[in-house]
């Protein structure tokens, strides 16, 4: 197998990243600046894959901060979920998935309806984004309470 240098030199993997530049009209997808070096970010890697062997949506068009800001933000998620169990893993998974499927609604995108209701945590993942996104006009106010006061606040709004 070709290793990961050798790949960025290959005429391939200069096509993808032209490919993905082009895409996003050579604007950085997170500040959206475009008088600046831009990197393609793979925001995951396929095992045996090649590095062009990703679809233009599955690819980031970053500038060199916000390619570096990923990357030390990726090594913090990373280091944090590295402390959780597997029953919190599968809670963030769920929170992670139902934020997606939310957006995706929100932008009306078609969405992936898979979502794994037979494990329990999980399903509290979900249900903690569902929470969320019901008192998220009001979320400065219920950020500032204490427990007690955000059990009376959501037992009051029903």
């Amino acid at each position: 197998m070709m290793k990961y240098h050798e790949q960025m030199k290959h005429p391939l993997w200069q096509k993808k990243r032209l490919e993905v530049m082009e895409h996003h009209n050579f604007k950085c997808q997170e500040c959206e600046a475009e008088d600046t070096t831009l990197h393609v970010h793979h925001p995951f890697y396929k095992t045996g894959a090649m590095i062009w062997d990703y679809s233009v949506e599955e690819l980031k068009c970053l500038c060199e901060v916000c390619h570096k800001n990923e990357h030390a933000l990726d090594e913090k998620i990373k280091k944090s979920l590295s402390n959780l169990g597997t029953h919190q893993k599968q809670m963030v998974l769920g929170y992670i998935d139902s934020e997606h499927c939310a957006n995706n609604l929100f932008f009306e995108k078609e969405i992936d309806t898979t979502i794994n209701l037979q494990n329990p945590n999980y399903c509290s993942g979900v249900l903690h984004r569902f929470i969320l996104s019901i008192y998220w006009k009001d979320f400065k106010k219920i950020n500032k309470m204490k427990v007690s006061e955000l059990l009376v606040y959501s037992g009051s709004n029903k």
